[in-house]
């Protein structure tokens, strides 16, 4: 009987390993998996959340944009630094020639962490542009004139 006791330790003990290696093997591809998922969602709401700020600080300066081209720019800075962007992130802030028109980019990288091992990742670099125009035609007495926006990704 004493011969008998290892080998059967010994089937015991391998059996054990397969098991443990299958469920380590297991757990990796799922938080693989699961890592590749959140940098997807992370991307996507990064991009909602700096079209959001983009759209909101082109049509704050908007408004300012018939008397004092200077201050819709600033405007436009001011509302994206108040709302998390930092300098190096903005990529432009212009007014048109006729300065009925204003126009903002913002770019993001995605951090390193969130992008390691990503598969699906569109991109490192979120970028966004909003542009606002002023309506040309005058409102009815009594109304502010309100900007128009239209915006790409």
């Amino acid at each position: 009987m004493p011969l008998g006791t290892p080998k059967l330790r010994r089937e015991k003990s391998s059996t054990r390993v397969r098991l443990l290696a299958v469920l380590a093997v297991t757990a990796a591809g799922c938080a693989l998996l699961l890592h590749a998922v959140t940098a997807s969602l992370y991307y996507q709401m990064m991009s909602v959340r700096l079209q959001t700020i983009d759209e909101t600080a082109v049509r704050r300066g908007a408004l300012y944009l018939i008397h004092d081209q200077r201050k819709a720019m600033r405007e436009a800075q001011a509302y994206a630094l108040d709302h998390g962007i930092s300098e190096d992130e903005i990529g432009f802030i212009r007014t048109a020639a006729d300065g009925h028109s204003i126009g903002m980019a913002l770019k993001r990288k995605v951090p390193r962490y969130v992008a390691t091992l990503s598969v699906g990742l569109p991109n490192r670099i979120i970028r966004v542009t909003a542009w606002a125009q002023v309506q040309r035609a005058q409102p009815p007495p009594g109304m502010p004139s309100a900007p128009l926006l239209f915006a790409t990704r």
